[in-house]
């Protein structure tokens, strides 16, 4: 509890997010050691014993157990972030642009079929949106969210992040009620203004405020798109944290959607006050080529070279929070 109430207390939270549909335990080992190396405060991860066991032994041999903590990314089924690809064999003509497109290396080709690994997959859904046929579909490996808190409330997690993003208000808030009633941590949510108008998710935020001590917004202004270092994604994420704030509504603020190494400084520049940056897409990209040594455990070369730079993204975002 100690590690994250002094994020909360310092305002100064740097978020790695492995993705919330991310099950490919060697990669949340290896990104979660570089990120809790290099300065990030907070690892995200899907709500699976498995996966969160990867992450504790990243953050374990980066010697930092005592200082990052472990949040667990639960959401309902309209949430994007828990979703999947899979192949409709009948449309797919094998051109393999899924292939080139996915940046988790989940898709392969196999005895001249298409193959997606479910367990790397997050659901970004690039490999739709470059499909000529329309062969790939997106498929909810749904649990409630209750169920997926229930699966995991042995582990030590320091809070959980419930990913809302529906137009059922009275969904949200019951089912938010619910985890609050199971887990007495920390907890938070994740929504974007996708399915709700600004007057209704600003009235929805404070309802979920009410009697909520440290209570977490991560803004998701456009989800998994921050892929390119640029001032551009993440405007949406920007204006989100923005709104919040002039609504004053009383919560630790992160943004998030289209985040990267220039978010906290944009943010600066826009007059809006953030408490912390969760980047995904663009850090996870950002070390790819390391992370997919088949040794890197062993490899210092590519360890090293995978701290340098997130080492450089972690110092850069702090430098304007």
């Amino acid at each position: 509890m100690n590690k994250i109430n002094n994020i909360l207390k310092n305002k100064k939270c740097l978020k790695f997010i492995c993705a919330a549909g991310n099950e490919n335990i060697k990669e949340v080992e290896a990104l979660s050691f570089v990120y809790a190396y290099s300065g990030f405060n907070m690892i995200d991860t899907a709500a699976k014993r498995e996966v969160i066991q990867a992450a504790k032994r990243g953050i374990k041999r980066a010697e930092k157990s005592n200082t990052v903590a472990i949040c667990v990314s639960i959401g309902l089924q309209s949430d994007i972030h828990l979703t999947k690809a899979v192949i409709n064999r009948t449309k797919c003509d094998i051109c393999e642009n899924c292939i080139n497109q996915c940046e988790q290396n989940a898709i392969f080709k196999e005895d001249e079929k298409i193959y997606i690994d479910e367990k790397k997959c997050i659901g970004c859904s690039n490999c739709i949106s470059s499909c000529p046929n329309g062969a790939i579909l997106k498929e909810h490996k749904y649990k409630s969210p209750c169920e997926m808190l229930l699966n995991v409330l042995s582990e030590d997690i320091d809070c959980i992040e419930f990913h809302c993003n529906s137009d059922n208000e009275n969904l949200i808030l019951e089912t938010y009620s619910q985890i609050k009633s199971i887990y007495k941590g920390h907890t938070g949510v994740c929504l974007d203004r996708s399915k709700l108008g600004d007057d209704r998710i600003i009235s929805l935020i404070k309802k979920m405020a009410q009697d909520n001590d440290n209570f977490i917004i991560q803004a998701d202004g456009n989800p998994m798109s921050g892929k390119n270092d640029d001032y551009n994604s993440k405007i949406q994420t920007i204006a989100f944290a923005d709104l919040i704030r002039k609504n004053n509504i009383p919560a630790f603020l992160i943004a998030s959607g289209g985040t990267n190494s220039k978010t906290s400084e944009f943010a600066k520049l826009s007059g809006t006050a953030i408490d912390g940056v969760s980047i995904g897409s663009f850090a996870r990209k950002l070390v790819k080529e390391e992370i997919s040594v088949p040794d890197f455990f062993e490899n210092k070369a590519a360890q090293e070279s995978a701290i340098e730079k997130a080492k450089k993204l972690a110092d850069t975002v702090l430098k304007y929070l």
